[in-house]
């Protein structure tokens, strides 16, 4: 039902249609992960430097490194595809499947990835050392 339906019908009902009846709430999102992952839903693809300079704030901590570590998880567990298009060049990370709006969840020490969309939790690949 569109915004004008929403209150068109309120008026029908024989009441006052209420500010912001009909409209969606508003998702703000909160760490570098969660913009990232909405980021990638929205364009599939992207670098590292393009999104730290669209994403990062300064009140963050090593937001490269956080982004890294979390982007390979990522990759291990099949959600992500990785590919450097010249040697030396800047690494591109595209989205292999889309999981949902919510961000997938990386648990480092169980080393494995929740999913809070269906309530899944997807295994990684260790890496061999």
């Amino acid at each position: 039902m569109t915004i004008m339906q929403t209150v068109l019908s309120a008026v029908a009902d024989g009441r006052q249609p209420v500010a912001n009846e009909g409209r969606r709430a508003r998702t703000v999102t909160r760490g570098i992960r969660e913009r990232a992952w909405w980021h990638l839903r929205a364009h599939r693809a992207a670098t590292l430097k393009e999104l730290l300079s669209t994403h990062a704030s300064p009140d963050l901590k090593a937001p490269r490194v956080t982004l890294v570590k979390y982007f390979s998880a990522l990759a291990r567990a099949g959600i992500l595809a990785r590919r450097v298009p010249v040697a030396g060049g800047e690494a591109i990370w595209s989205l292999k499947r889309d999981l949902g709006p919510r961000t997938p969840v990386w648990r480092e020490k169980s080393g494995e990835i929740w999913n809070p969309n269906d309530d899944r939790v997807l295994k990684v690949e260790r890496v061999k050392k």
